[in-house]
């Protein structure tokens, strides 16, 4: 979740009743009228950056 807010990324994520989504660094969560059968995960990372980023561990 760091790094889709670091790289201004997106996630949402439908799932029984329920969404939950990050945009533009504004969390967002919804129950829905409808129950959705499985779960749907999208993930979007803006790769158009110069910017690169490590784990914590990965920097020693």
């Amino acid at each position: 979740m760091e790094l889709i807010r670091l790289s201004k990324g997106s996630i949402e994520i439908v799932s029984g009743n329920g969404y939950y989504g990050i945009k533009n660094e504004q969390e967002i969560t919804k129950k829905l009228d409808k129950s959705f059968e499985g779960t749907i995960i999208s993930i979007v990372f803006n790769t158009n950056s110069d910017m690169y980023y490590l784990l914590k561990d990965e920097n020693d």
